[in-house]
């Protein structure tokens, strides 16, 4: 029959099959519940000011720089910060440029060796003014000049969104008629653009009274990482958790990182 079914042998073979596709179901399978975040993860600290001292001045900042560090800081990145605020600022601002931190890894680009440097133009009495080095080789891979208020506790983050690079978070410290806030700002660094991850409360003390709260962030890695809050008090001189800990959204920043040409 050349291949061809006759009439016969199609009418055995729907008899034969039938029987099969009315058990099998013709709905789709219901979709699996998503799956809860393994607790084997392990979290990773972004901030934890319980204990630590705040600190308004940095005068006594020492990162340990190279003989060309400390030359190109001199000849290259303090002039073209001066010209940056001049353009911001044609009154002019209180001059008091000082490296305070420094640290080694792949900031901008996945798998390089880079260096990276956050200075203080101007001290902060109300708002500060800085700026943020990456270096490359010995040269400058970008420059980026922001104004916030009193920073402390500079640190390197391991790659928290899994693109190759290390993020940078520091502690943001305002205060007025005693009372104090703080805040932890995430940032990536491009070589043309800052990307913040945004920033959450650290910090929310009424020192006239003495009731203290701290925040400790933490963060699951991830391609949008997740972060976490637990709050404490201090009572009796010992941090005491108050509720569970809480995933949380980091809010955006509003601190403009502006390229220093």
């Amino acid at each position: 029959m050349n291949g061809w079914l006759t009439a016969a042998s199609l009418k055995l073979l729907l008899a034969l099959v039938s029987p099969v596709l009315l058990a099998v179901p013709c709905e789709a399978a219901a979709p699996k519940p998503l799956e809860k975040p393994s607790s084997k993860q392990t979290l990773i600290l972004v901030s934890d000011c319980r204990g630590q001292q705040v600190k308004w001045d940095m005068s006594d900042a020492r990162p340990k720089l190279s003989d060309s560090e400390h030359e190109l800081l001199k000849e290259t990145i303090l002039p073209a910060a001066r010209t940056f605020w001049k353009k911001h600022y044609p009154e002019g601002v209180y001059e008091n440029f000082r490296p305070l931190t420094a640290f080694r890894g792949s900031f901008t680009e996945s798998g390089v060796d880079q260096r990276l440097i956050l200075y203080q133009y101007e001290p902060a009495d109300n708002t500060g003014k800085y700026g943020i080095v990456v270096l490359q080789g010995g040269r400058q891979v970008c420059h980026y000049g922001f104004e916030d208020c009193a920073l402390s506790n500079f640190r390197m983050l391991p790659d928290l969104n899994e693109n190759g690079c290390s993020e940078l978070a520091f502690d943001s410290w305002s205060m007025h008629q005693g009372y104090r806030h703080g805040a932890v700002l995430v940032i990536t660094l491009g070589a043309k653009d800052m990307k913040p991850l945004g920033w959450t409360e650290i910090a929310d003390d009424d020192l006239n009274t003495n009731r203290c709260f701290k925040f400790v962030i933490t963060a699951r890695r991830g391609t949008l990482p997740q972060f976490y809050s637990q709050r404490y008090q201090k009572v009796r001189d010992k941090w005491t958790s108050k509720g569970k800990q809480q995933a949380i959204k980091l809010s955006k920043q509003d601190t403009e990182y502006k390229l220093v040409k």
